[in-house]
């Protein structure tokens, strides 16, 4: 009887492990994705600099950190967007410079200029 109740305990500790695992990696995940959002606002910075101009293209200024994928939403010569996916996650983040488009900014409510923000993917679209 004394050990089943320990193996009991064992159970709930290891279960508690793994929740807490589970929540560590999608805060890893998501620090992940907001550092290559800032890291990207970096590269534009110098892309602005060097040309006169932001891009749509992030390969030509910045490799993103292995299973993150940028994609700018919109650039103009003063301001741009872009959003951070990892397919590990079941979050996605975004970030803006400048004026924000108003679909963009309808798409990311509560977002703020310069901030990355990070929120769940719509229901439906899976990790």
């Amino acid at each position: 009887m004394r050990k089943l109740k320990i193996f009991a305990v064992s159970g709930l500790l290891v279960a508690a492990i793994g929740c807490s695992d589970g929540i560590d990696k999608e805060t890893e995940l998501q620090e992940t994705m907001q550092s290559d959002l800032l890291r990207l606002a970096t590269a534009q910075e110098g892309a602005l600099e060097a040309t006169g101009s932001y891009t749509t293209d992030v390969r030509s200024i910045l490799e993103p950190t292995p299973g993150v994928t940028l994609s700018v939403q919109f650039v103009s010569a003063s301001t741009w967007g872009a959003e951070a996916a990892n397919a590990e996650s079941s979050n996605h983040c975004a970030m803006y410079v400048g004026v924000g488009e108003q679909s963009f900014i309808q798409r990311w409510s509560g977002i703020q200029q310069n901030e990355p923000t990070c929120k769940p993917l719509p229901t439906g679209t899976g990790k």
